[in-house]
């Protein structure tokens, strides 16, 4: 939402070749292939993911420590609409009940790891 509201011409947005479809066409065949030329490569073979499978050397050892900081690192961005619903009812009750301008900042970023702690440990 952010982007779209962000855009000078957003009949784009939506469109048939807008924004979000070609992004997503973009991620579909990138999966795609992935999971392709990883059962071309390991065929019946292949582990949990594709990236178990690699073999045990300095490359592939980075490759998968790439994978995991990627997944780490976007997870709390993938949130972003949860902490966007929810920090406003918290900011107000902690503003009802004359907290300082210092706890409120800190509180913020207490809900936003709480929120990401939260469903991390449930999924």
């Amino acid at each position: 939402m952010p982007l779209y509201r962000s855009m000078k011409r957003r009949q784009r947005f939506g469109s048939t070749f807008g924004v979000i479809n070609l992004a997503i066409i973009c991620v579909i065949i990138l999966y795609c292939s992935m999971g392709f030329l990883g059962y071309l490569k390991y065929g019946e073979n292949v582990g949990a993911s594709i990236s178990l499978s690699l073999p045990n050397e300095p490359i592939y050892e980075g490759v998968q420590l790439m994978y995991a900081l990627a997944i780490t690192l976007s997870y709390p961005l993938q949130m972003y609409v949860a902490i966007h619903l929810v920090w406003p009812l918290v900011k107000d009750f902690l503003c009802s009940q004359q907290r300082s301008t210092l706890f409120v900042g800190i509180a913020e970023y207490v809900v936003r790891a709480l929120l990401v702690v939260l469903t991390c440990e449930c999924s």
